[in-house]
């Protein structure tokens, strides 16, 4: 099997001391190699052999055999392999075998361990000196075991060089201004990449939440940090920005992030379009739209659109009253709620609301738009 992969050349090079047939063999043999090992397409297989020096197509088999041994499957290596490549050229006796063994000795089961070497630094980072204290710190902060598994799945930085250093130093700073523990392992589990900041930065986000008012007991204490600490400033100031021209004040603004920090973790693009239907299309005030800015979370496409198309075709029957609609109820409420108040009364009078609900009836915008305003007293 690997009489071709134990050569020094790498495959892709334009010059080697190889015919073209015997590098034409040496890739064959690879491709056919990572094929029947884990399962991967010709295609993906192709593509990861142009990556691999030859000789490390043996790595590769020494690898393939310890992650078996640990119970990984045949699709669990082949999506292993396919997001980080670099598990076929590691050294599985030197580099990858301690480490499991360790997490292992650690309390990590063997059905969790896919989800931990989904962690791309696990193979780059020195045992002692970060991945043990990384553990051990993560356990002593983290009680849940599920939790655990969570955050470093989540997050790949964990074991960065100085992540233990910034994540205690801004734990102490979160303790100081009284947030409670369970939302400091919620924000770890979660958002650590939150508490990786550099401490000035992370206090100035702390003191600029504490000025928007928020409280440092709640959860969207801890969701406000994750939104303000996961982007550049110049995406900040973007968003706010697009606000500003859609018509929101300031304040209006305040208002809407307390309710929902998210709405701001949420792309620019989305945010645009999402108010463009709002305003342009459905006629809401900005103000509106403000006070509930959870509807920026949720799918224009799979959720909006569909429940605007059921509406329209309610108030086209004349079955229902466009004052009888609460528009930011109808299109924030669960899929129960809309069922029970939208589809359920009337599904066996109108035959397409059923397909208006699925998102198969163009929605062409309600016909009375300027004739009578929506109801949204709540």
């Amino acid at each position: 099997m690997f009489r071709y992969l134990l050569a020094t050349v790498t495959l892709g090079r334009s010059s080697f001391p190889y015919s073209t047939s015997s590098a034409s063999m040496i890739s064959s043999s690879t491709v056919a190699y990572l094929t029947n090992s884990c399962g991967l397409t010709p295609e993906k297989a192709t593509s990861l052999s142009k990556l691999i020096e030859v000789r490390g197509a043996e790595n590769a088999g020494s690898m393939f055999e310890l992650l078996r041994s640990y119970g990984f499957t045949h699709n669990q290596l082949g999506e292993l392999v396919s997001r980080y490549p670099c598990y076929l050229l590691a050294d599985a006796e030197t580099n990858l075998k301690p480490k499991m063994q360790y997490m292992v000795s650690m309390g990590i089961s063997r059905d969790d361990l896919p989800q931990v070497l989904s962690n791309k630094w696990i193979l780059s980072r020195n045992l002692k000196k970060h991945i043990v204290p990384t553990f051990e710190f993560l356990k002593e902060n983290i009680p849940s075991y599920g939790d655990l598994v969570v955050a470093i799945r989540r997050s790949a930085q964990l074991l960065r060089s100085k992540a233990r250093e910034y994540m205690m130093l801004n734990m102490a700073t979160l303790r100081a201004h009284g947030v409670p523990e369970k939302m400091i392992v919620k924000l770890m589990t979660k958002w650590s990449t939150s508490l990786m900041l550099k401490r000035d930065t992370f206090e100035e986000e702390v003191k600029r939440l504490l000025e928007y008012g928020f409280q440092p007991t709640s959860l969207n204490f801890v969701l406000g940090l994750s939104a303000l600490a996961t982007q550049s400033k110049m995406n900040w100031k973007k968003k706010r920005e697009l606000f500003r021209l859609f018509g929101w004040s300031d304040e209006e603004f305040v208002s809407a992030f307390k309710v929902q920090p998210m709405m701001m973790v949420t792309s620019e693009a989305k945010l645009r379009q999402m108010m463009e239907f709002f305003v342009g299309r459905l006629g809401l005030e900005p103000s509106q739209v403000a006070k509930c800015p959870n509807l920026f979370l949720v799918s224009l496409k799979k959720r909006v659109i569909p429940r605007c198309s059921v509406l329209q075709v309610l108030l086209s029957n004349g079955l229902i009253r466009r004052s009888d609609v609460r528009i930011i109820t109808a299109l924030n409420s669960n899929s129960a709620h809309f069922t029970v108040k939208y589809l359920a009364p009337f599904q066996g009078v109108v035959p397409d609301l059923l397909e208006a609900y699925k998102g198969n009836v163009e929605f062409k915008g309600f016909s009375d738009e300027l004739l009578e305003p929506w109801n949204n007293h709540r």
